[in-house]
């Protein structure tokens, strides 16, 4: 595409950033950088200077709300002018004459990818985006064309996506990743007097997140920090592994449309136990607990929330029943909490009998750790309901267990731990 010319002025720092990317370029930038502007000026430059004529790109937000959003009308600014450019806008999708594909997508389907390959991505405002979604599913994209990332976002705590991989970049002496921290004084995107006036307007630890970037700042209106971080420092997130003396109890958080998320538990004494965690996206009831067999410990109860005895209309039958004729073993429903709040504090004190896996269940402790309160930037207040976002759906599982527990573990209480050693045996029962 010789003949097109698409101009693109990056500041000095952006150019800094493009020439110095490694194969994995982790870019941890102050709010109103540019971060988005810039991960889509390169995706276009590439598309439009490959050779390849099946070259794919992908800008990846947390949801697909947010990639419309913030990032469609920057790649039509972009390519309007290309001569036989085709635009989609219902799959946020651009098709270049040379046969390059960009597309905008949404992190919480990111099951929806498996399969294709990629030969750039960009995962923006990634400290919102699980875990899962690059080690299970956007890295393998990347394998077979060696193809490039750039992992972006401000900071919102130390257990998310953007600070593993930042301090993998950081401590690893691997030549394929590159890391960069641009605080607000690092750039002049903002004037002095600006940083000031929003230093005045925004509490210390706002300020030190979004302009600073400190991984240490506490995450704004996050419910359960305190209560994770007292787990980290007293040795709670560890090694947990499957007990045969003990009983497997799964809770589930159970999306109607989307996600659902099966944690597995034992209790011994006071002590909960969170030994495993699966998320599953458009699976069927039955699916998810058939492939439960494929585990190396059984399981011996299930605890479904309150409206697992909704009557599904095309089936005429409950969710209660569909897991008990699946799974074979007790299914217990979860009383309704009436409030949220009043659930929430519930987990609150549970968190200090809980115990988490390190390895297992990495991607509910980061859940836990980011499960916060919604935001109204404009008034600038949390709201008095949850964010919905990923994290809600690990919330709601360890909810269903605290609503649900007497009645399912009842029979362990008051037995005695034994060595954490995992066996194989019936996956129910």
């Amino acid at each position: 595409m010789s003949d097109v010319n698409v101009q693109i002025n990056f500041r000095p720092e952006q150019a800094r950033l493009y020439s110095t990317a490694a194969r994995f370029a982790v870019r941890v930038v102050h709010r109103r950088f540019g971060k988005t502007f810039q991960a889509i000026a390169e995706l276009t430059a590439d598309a439009l200077t490959t050779q390849l004529g099946d070259w794919r790109g992908f800008y990846i937000a947390p949801t697909f709300k947010q990639a419309k959003r913030i990032a469609w009308d920057y790649i039509k600014q972009f390519t309007r002018d290309i001569p036989a450019i085709q635009f989609n806008e219902q799959e946020l999708r651009v098709d270049f004459p040379n046969g390059a594909r960009i597309q905008l997508l949404g992190a919480e389907t990111y099951d929806s990818l498996r399969g294709q390959y990629a030969d750039r991505v960009v995962l923006d405002e990634a400290q919102l985006i699980p875990s899962p979604a690059w080690k299970l599913v956007i890295r393998p994209m990347l394998a077979d064309r060696n193809g490039r990332a750039v992992i972006q976002g401000t900071p919102a705590g130390r257990h998310n996506l953007l600070f593993e991989l930042y301090e993998y970049a950081r401590t690893q002496d691997d030549p394929d990743w590159s890391h960069h921290i641009l605080t607000v004084h690092d750039t002049d995107v903002l004037s002095p007097n600006e940083v000031k006036a929003m230093q005045r307007e925004m509490s210390d630890a706002e300020f030190q997140q979004e302009l600073l970037c400190s991984f240490n700042a506490a995450i704004r209106g996050a419910y359960l920090a305190k209560e994770m971080q007292q787990a980290q420092e007293q040795g709670r997130i560890t090694q947990v592994k499957y007990d045969s003396i003990l009983d497997t109890v799964v809770s589930l958080d159970l999306g109607w449309s989307d996600l659902m998320v099966a944690t597995f538990w034992q209790n011994a004494g006071t002590e909960h136990r969170a030994i495993y965690c699966r998320a599953y996206q458009h699976t069927k009831l039955s699916d998810m607990v058939r492939d439960w067999e494929t585990l190396p410990f059984p399981v011996n109860h299930i605890i479904l929330p309150h409206d697992g005895n909704v009557t599904d209309l095309s089936t005429g039958t409950t969710r209660k029943e569909i897991v008990e004729q699946a799974s074979g073993v007790p299914v217990t429903i979860a009383p309704r909490c009436r409030q949220k709040h009043e659930a929430i504090e519930q987990v609150r004190h549970f968190l200090s009998h809980a115990w988490f896996d390190q390895e297992d269940t990495t991607t509910l402790v980061e859940a836990l750790f980011g499960y916060r309160s919604d935001y109204d930037e404009l008034r600038r207040v949390h709201k008095m309901t949850p964010l919905h976002s990923w994290e809600s759906h690990y919330f709601d599982s360890v909810q269903t267990y605290v609503l649900g527990m007497h009645q399912a573990v009842s029979p362990n209480w008051g037995r005695l731990p034994s060595a954490f050693q995992p066996r194989s045996g019936r996956r129910f029962g």
